[in-house]
């Protein structure tokens, strides 16, 4: 089946958050964190790709995160779904909804 509709997680990797929050387990929470919203994007069946520091481009969280988006358009989308992981609460219906 071919989406129009692809999302992107731009989070960073949970031990790039630890060094960046360093309080006590604090790689242990993103990596959880991560592998929830991970799973979320799963449950919908929609595309979704992982942008983390490793591919993020930009001097500022505004130019890396517009060049994440840009990136998944130039994938051939014509709608994203932007999601980090700081947001535990939400649901794969959420997303569903969004879509």
């Amino acid at each position: 089946m071919k989406y129009n509709t692809a999302i992107l997680i731009f989070a960073n990797s949970a031990k790039t958050e630890g060094i960046n929050k360093p309080f006590k387990q604090s790689a242990q929470l993103f990596e959880a964190l991560n592998t929830n919203i991970i799973a979320k994007a799963k449950q919908t069946n929609l595309p979704y790709y992982l942008i983390s520091e490793a591919q993020q481009v930009g001097n500022s969280f505004g130019e890396r995160f517009t060049n994440a988006i840009q990136n998944v358009f130039n994938k051939g989308f014509e709608n994203v779904i932007t999601i980090g992981n700081d947001t535990p609460h939400l649901q794969a219906k959420h997303i569903q909804k969004a879509y």
